[in-house]
């Protein structure tokens, strides 16, 4: 997606290019030889750029493509951006001293550029943590204290494709990694919150071997994710419908039980509480908005409230006096339906989701992505509720890039009683 805008990373790579010439011209001076050399290789960066562009599944069939051109983009082209710019800035500067400092200025930057580009390609987007969340809540049945559930999200597989990212390791070295990590939790429920892959199911094949490997008494419990849907790629609807169902197929082939606004009960003795799997939600015309509620949560009595959203359930799932609501677990990728849906149309005490990756960048404790999503990374609760959201960094991305935000693995504890709930 990120070469498809072609158009900024061109202006990017030319412009500095095209002030550096002009400034030549101005001062009448002979073109030197890094000028030419230094155009030459944005010249070769900028047809790169165009070719990459055109290919129509760059993120499968030419994963090491993609990795070569962010690193040019991060290695040369912004950090030469960067000094252009400030140079050019340097020139309406007085003083000697003060033009010297902005350069110097300018070469640290480009070189942190650069570093954390390398680093966040390689050593960093392989990097894993895993997050231990007790979750306390009085509306928990009692045989379920204790329960433990392993949530991932965001594998986006074709990512992983890559031999430059994997530093040496086989492509499968981060996927394997995962699989480990989370059978050693001895879960008693495993999730995932969708994004299993970047645009076509084909990316699944390679690594469904491993995935097919994770077990849990409880089972494995799947939704999908905006990239889970044909939105991404070209091609007419009944192109578009196979693709989905092809990544339909290929999750269910790995053993996991795909919710498509559906849910299950688990139970305990004579205890249970429901898993919901709702469909994606996402705000931008670009991604699958698909969610149905009353569908998610049908014949599960009390868990829907009596919303004018939820015009097409019928009265026995609205909360009656007589009935407490049910303890639900709600699978929702995009955390930005929590507010606007769940929350006001559910009695759902916990909802987990992904999506965000938590920007992939935290810059001293400070994720960017907090400017785009109120909720970005971790738990939040709802003060007049005291239900609950956990968004969890997710595994891979798009962009094979992660720089002091590790893929993250989240063991998730259930506990019947009223303490603070808190991840670490």
């Amino acid at each position: 997606m990120i070469t498809k805008i072609v158009i900024p990373p061109l202006l990017l790579i030319a412009l500095p290019d095209v002030w550096l010439w002009v400034r030549q011209r101005k001062t009448r001076r002979q073109a030197t030889l890094p000028l030419m050399a230094l155009t030459l290789v944005s010249a070769a960066v900028c047809l790169f750029t165009i070719r990459f562009a055109a290919l129509d599944d760059f993120s499968f069939s030419s994963a090491d493509c993609l990795v070569l051109w962010l690193l040019l983009m991060g290695v040369f082209v912004v950090p030469k951006a960067l000094l252009v710019a400030l140079y050019a800035g340097s020139l309406r500067m007085r003083g000697r001293r003060t033009r010297l400092l902005t350069m110097t200025v300018g070469a640290a930057g480009a070189l942190a550029v650069a570093a954390v580009t390398v680093y966040g390609l390689t050593a960093g987007f392989r990097q894993m943590h895993v997050t231990r969340l007790d979750y306390s809540s009085t509306d928990l049945p009692p045989a379920f204290d204790g329960y433990k559930i392993v949530l991932f999200s965001d594998l986006h597989l074709g990512s992983y494709l890559s031999h430059l990212t994997a530093c040496g390791n086989d492509p499968e070295h981060t996927v394997r990694a995962a699989v480990d990590s989370i059978m050693r939790q001895e879960a008693d429920m495993i999730v995932f919150a969708g994004d299993i892959q970047n645009m076509r199911a084909r990316e699944i094949q390679p690594f469904a071997h491993l995935l097919a490997t994770l077990k849990a008494p409880d089972g494995v419990i799947a939704i999908l994710g905006n990239h889970d849907y044909p939105e991404y790629i070209g091609g007419d609807e009944e192109t578009k419908r196979q693709n989905l169902q092809l990544t339909i197929n290929s999750i269910r082939a790995l053993g996991w039980d795909l919710l498509i606004d559906d849910n299950r009960r688990i139970r305990r003795d004579n205890d249970s509480i429901v898993i919901a799997g709702m469909d994606n939600v996402s705000p931008k015309p670009a991604f699958a908005a698909k969610g149905d509620m009353a569908k998610t949560l049908n014949g599960v009595r009390g868990a829907l409230t009596d919303n004018p959203h939820n015009s097409t359930h019928s009265s026995s799932f609205i909360l009656h006096p007589s009935s407490l609501p049910p303890f639900v677990i709600m699978l929702q990728h995009d955390p930005r339906t929590w507010k606007q849906r769940i929350l006001p149309e559910t009695t759902a005490q916990l909802t987990l989701s992904g999506h965000t990756h938590a920007g992939q960048i935290c810059i001293l404790g400070w994720y960017p992505v907090s400017l785009a999503y109120k909720e970005c990374y971790g738990l939040y609760t709802d003060k007049d509720s005291q239900r609950s959201l956990f968004v969890t960094a997710g595994i891979g991305g798009f962009i094979p890039f992660r720089c002091n935000v590790p893929a993250e693995i989240v063991v998730i504890t259930l506990h019947h009683n009223n303490k603070n709930n808190k991840a670490l």
